[in-house]
């Protein structure tokens, strides 16, 4: 198995307070709602609305960080000359995430509960799934393609701010947020599962992005250890 060391190292990235941070931003918003009293008690479609459209959002803040963060803080190099596989890193950053997800909903539908008296919770979360599991693919993989937080984060809010605002015109079947702003033209179970499916494909490539990555580096170093000689 793998050191001690590099088991902590993966602790401390994946769940350090860059990643934790956005998890409180359901619990927020709930507070916020609840002074400001605009709704005594909100009806399950309001929680469904609100876990639809902020979980993604707060997901994707989670993972922005955890495919760059090598290559921001010049550790990369050092990474790729460690003994462990090629997927390792995107498989373990990729199971990070989601147990940031799982983190964000659990205190998400605890606010609620405490606050409004939330009791049906899968009705509330289950809409939120497929778009928050598909920003985190896009965001894992963005990060590891472009290998920048910042490019990462702005990507992430203006593909988010543009679904809110544009209500699906421009993706259709990859609308984020059908549940919320039902598309009448979009087949919304099919809409669910294209995000999964491409959910998955992002997921598929991140891992490839890396293999293919550390095998070049490789292959780059045994060449220059070969001209030295």
């Amino acid at each position: 198995m793998f050191p001690k060391s590099l088991v902590y190292y993966e602790a401390r990235v994946v769940f350090g307070a860059t990643a934790l941070l956005p998890t409180l931003v359901i619990p927020v918003f709930a507070v916020i709602t609840s002074l400001s009293r605009q709704v005594d008690q909100p009806s399950i479609d309001q929680f469904v609305q609100a876990f639809e459209v902020i979980l993604p959002l707060a997901a994707g803040l989670s993972a922005t960080h955890l495919m760059t963060i090598e290559r921001e803080e010049a550790f990369d190099a050092l990474r790729n000359s460690y003994p462990e596989p090629s997927w390792c890193v995107p498989v373990v950053r990729t199971l990070g995430t989601l147990w940031l997800l799982v983190l964000s909903v659990l205190l998400g539908i605890s606010s609620f509960a405490i606050l409004y008296g939330l009791t049906d919770f899968w009705t509330a979360i289950a809409p939120a799934l497929p778009p928050a599991l598909y920003l985190i693919g896009l965001v894992l993989l963005v990060g590891n393609v472009t290998q920048s937080n910042w490019l990462t984060v702005a990507l992430l809010l203006g593909y988010w701010f543009m679904e809110y605002q544009q209500r699906g015109r421009i993706t259709q079947h990859l609308f984020l947020f059908d549940n919320t702003f039902r598309l009448p033209t979009v087949s919304y179970a099919l809409n669910r599962w294209l995000l999964i499916g491409f959910a998955a494909l992002f997921i598929a490539l991140n891992v490839v992005v890396s293999i293919i990555r550390r095998r070049g580096l490789r292959f780059t170093l045994k060449r220059l250890t070969t001209v030295g000689q």
